[in-house]
């Protein structure tokens, strides 16, 4: 989003005198900026907030949920994941608001690298959550290379179920078509340790867009005008989710 910044500027976003291009020296520190002086009112933040929240909703509607849908109208082993890591709880400030779960933040994560997204999310403070979940993230990946499940083959024993052992991961279930059953594993994490749960929520492009509009037209009519201006910018991007298939 912050990249865009030049092309939504000429609509009003944000009010003061600088774009959200600017988000980037708030990172580098190259300028002596800060997100407030970039987004120094709440409806600024609150349409960048929004922008990107319901830009990452239509990007899994997209290019997750509806995938594995139909493949998983074909055959069986479909498996999904959001990735959340890098927000609030998890990421430095202000990283966790300006980028948060950004695209591609997760491949550090599945390939066990020691910097994250352009340098700015390890930080030591998230070292042993981020860490955990590196390991988990790196065992479901190697098992689903190796094997096309991305589970352990032997069972975990009752007792040691919820463990950071090796063979006792949350089981990361198959992509289901049936509503309400398992869609997508989630990989999260605090600052101490790995949040992994499976999410049963598929998303629609026109859920999304409805859900979209009904949130601008909660606003103020100013903000919403922006909002239905920049946000419809965003309906073909995203950020967090990715599928995978065997």
């Amino acid at each position: 989003m912050p990249l865009y910044g030049p092309a939504i500027k000429p609509l009003g976003v944000p009010s003061g005198s600088y774009n959200w291009f600017n988000l980037i020296n708030v990172l580098r520190k190259d300028l002596p900026l800060t997100v407030n002086d970039v987004l120094p009112t709440q409806r600024d933040k609150d349409i960048y907030e929004l922008t990107g929240y319901y830009g990452s909703r239509n990007w899994k509607a997209k290019f997750v949920d509806t995938v594995a849908h139909e493949l998983a109208k074909v055959q069986d082993d479909v498996y999904a994941y959001q990735f959340n890591w890098g927000g609030i709880g998890s990421g430095p400030s202000p990283f966790d608001f300006i980028y948060g779960a950004g695209h591609a933040a997760e491949i550090s994560f599945f390939f066990g690298a020691e910097q994250g997204l352009f340098g700015y999310p390890f930080v030591p403070a998230n070292e042993a959550g981020r860490k955990d979940l590196q390991d988990a993230m790196m065992r479901y990946l190697s098992r689903f290379a190796r094997t096309g499940n991305p589970n352990a083959l032997s069972s975990c024993p009752p007792w040691m179920e919820g463990s950071s052992h090796a063979m006792c991961l949350p089981k990361w279930k198959k992509w289901s078509n049936v509503p309400g059953a398992p869609k997508a594993i989630v990989f999260d994490a605090d600052f101490n340790r790995a949040h992994i749960t499976m999410m049963n929520e598929e998303l629609t492009v026109e859920g999304v867009t409805a859900d979209l509009e009904a949130a601008m037209t909660s606003m103020d009519c100013f903000l919403w005008k922006k909002l239905q201006c920049v946000s419809s910018s965003f309906q073909s991007h995203g950020r967090r989710s990715r599928a995978r298939d065997s």
